[in-house]
């Protein structure tokens, strides 16, 4: 669910996802976890996109579709979209899941912390954040131990 009223904000509410398994499509409320089910603020680069995309691809029920206007299956999209693109664009064998890594690498460099980044993705638990992209994370050791040096020499004047 979208909401990108102008002037506001724009947010984007997961609410459900769908599952793939053995060829079958179906929804699914709470996919992994309920910590799934989120409201994201969007940038406004992001939101201008998307109203443009939605302006010209009206569809009452999907975001992105099949070049038909329906339900656009991934096993379709990664052969007609996704495998030429990755080809023609010399990354190698980019997989598509590969972009959430590239989000979370760029919410760190961003100074995101590991609670935004969790929420972000949607991860229950903090270890699952930690655990894939904790490596991510820069150590901050030197800079923890002179602030904490600044902030005694604070109290002490």
């Amino acid at each position: 669910m979208l909401d990108m009223r102008p002037g506001k904000l724009a947010t984007l509410r997961v609410l459900w996802t769908i599952e793939r398994s053995h060829g079958h499509y179906r929804p699914v409320e709470y996919p992994k976890s309920k910590a799934a089910r989120r409201t994201l603020k969007m940038p406004e680069f992001l939101r201008e996109m998307l109203a443009q995309h939605l302006s010209e691809f009206l569809s009452a029920e999907w975001v992105f579709t099949s070049p038909e206007g329906g339900f656009l299956r991934y096993d379709n999209f990664r052969r007609r979209v996704w495998l030429p693109a990755v080809q023609s664009s010399g990354l190698g064998a980019f997989k598509f899941h590969s972009l959430r890594h590239t989000a979370a690498a760029f919410m760190v460099d961003e100074g995101a912390d590991p609670l935004q980044v969790k929420r972000r993705l949607g991860h229950e638990d903090i270890r699952t954040t930690y655990g894939t992209y904790g490596h991510l994370f820069p150590d901050r050791e030197e800079s923890l131990v002179s602030a904490l040096d600044r902030r005694r020499a604070d109290r002490a004047d």
